[in-house]
């Protein structure tokens, strides 16, 4: 969990994103567009986090895909399910499901949800280029860099304050 030592954080890019999940349930119960149906939707991701945050990521995992088969098409909640099921399969060691699922849930106009998608990318992207650089792959590193940078200045861009987003 964020402990609020911002040099713990920096050590590892994307540890900081497990505990954004709890950010992100906060807001979708807080959402104005909460409508009756989806507050099943909203208990299953609250569960989700719970399995998550207990290490159980299969589960959390199975949780996320159930919430995101209650919600109707066009859902304010979608990409806030399609958020944490990116952190559910990054845990279970799937990241490029993690990535496109971070891809797609940064799509959203809710600006606080593009930031934290784009934070996270960018830790897969930094994690990616630190692959790449003991490969001693130059090129792709670079480019895997520039992409985290990107998506780091877009956190900043959505989310101003974010204090991970500015370390």
């Amino acid at each position: 969990m964020r402990d609020g030592n911002p040099s713990r954080l920096s050590s590892n890019p994307l540890r900081a994103c497990w505990t954004k999940a709890s950010l992100l349930l906060a807001l979708a119960f807080t959402s104005p567009h909460v409508q009756a149906t989806e507050t099943t939707t909203l208990s299953l991701l609250k569960k989700a986090a719970s399995a998550l945050d207990a290490g159980r990521c299969e589960e959390a995992e199975r949780l996320c895909l159930e919430a995101r088969s209650k919600l109707p098409a066009e859902s304010p909640l979608g990409p806030v399910v399609d958020f944490n099921l990116g952190l559910a399969r990054l845990k279970c060691g799937k990241t490029s499901d993690a990535e496109q699922l971070w891809t797609d849930a940064g799509r959203t106009p809710d600006l606080a949800l593009q930031a934290i998608s784009a934070y996270n990318l960018a830790g897969i992207y930094l994690q990616k280029a630190q692959a790449a650089i003991a490969r001693k792959e130059t090129a792709s590193a670079l480019d895997l860099l520039n992409r985290a940078l990107d998506r780091y200045r877009h956190a900043l861009r959505a989310a101003p304050d974010d204090r991970d987003a500015q370390i």
